[in-house]
């Protein structure tokens, strides 16, 4: 993917600015590292083209780092897994905690009744 960018910037240059390849892969490269060209672009098509290809040059960044960092970030958020069990209780203050059990009350003692002796 990054040889295929390059490629298409060092035609785009040679194409529109009318530069050598050798100029073309300076610039091209420059632009697609996200440092910007080398020598000042004098025709219009140049500058519109160069723009579109800083654009290009960064979502094309913006991937590469997503492929890069997904399988980092999938790891991390495997060490905060909730096993299915404690998934199923329904959460308490956004935590995902299993309710408190009721518990079981026992039975208030017998009050004594005191016959009324006569």
């Amino acid at each position: 993917m990054i040889l295929a960018s390059l490629l298409a910037g060092m035609a785009g240059y040679a194409y529109f600015e009318s530069m050598s390849l050798l100029d073309s892969f300076d610039n091209a490269a420059m632009i697609l590292s996200g440092m910007g060209p080398l020598t000042p672009l004098r025709t219009d098509g140049g500058r519109i083209f160069a723009g579109v290809y800083a654009l290009y040059s960064g979502v094309v960044l913006l991937f590469a780092m997503g492929l890069i960092m997904a399988p980092i970030l999938h790891r991390v958020l495997h060490h905060f897994h909730l096993s299915d069990e404690a998934a199923n209780y329904p959460t308490r203050h956004g935590r995902g905690i299993p309710p408190r059990r009721a518990r079981a009350r026992k039975p208030a003692p017998a009050k004594e009744t005191v016959a009324a002796e006569g």
